[in-house]
């Protein structure tokens, strides 16, 4: 990516279904030079949505713990951090209790119910 000149990267895990544009909109709207954003898990203990400028300002990790290790490895590279306290960002699924959870949420009604379906199969 640093051959395409590309400014920033933003990086979001497979288990945040509930996000929308407006969410990357309002990381970009954010963004400075030499930062991070973190968005975390509603739990804290992952990292939901990373944006980095420049694209390697820092080197990331994602498993258990994530989120605290993003801002351990931006602080050691001397990069700004902002944590990024977006709703439909911060909602994953991991396991039951989060499915549980987001279905209640109903944030986007047509997939909740499509979940809901498949569940009571």
């Amino acid at each position: 990516m640093i051959d395409n000149e590309f400014t920033h990267s933003i990086v979001l895990p497979l288990d945040v279904p509930f996000f929308d544009s407006e969410d990357l909109e309002k990381l970009l709207k954010f963004s400075v030079d030499n930062s991070v954003i973190v968005v975390p898990s509603r739990h804290f203990d992952g990292t939901n949505a990373l944006l980095r400028s420049p694209i390697n300002s820092m080197t990331p990790r994602y498993d258990e713990g994530s989120y605290s290790f993003q801002i351990e490895s931006a602080q050691k590279d001397d990069v700004k951090i902002s944590i990024g306290l977006i709703y439909r960002l911060m909602l994953d699924i991991d396991n039951t209790e989060d499915l549980e959870f987001v279905i209640k949420q109903n944030i986007k009604p047509e997939l909740c119910k499509k979940i809901r379906e498949i569940i009571e199969k």
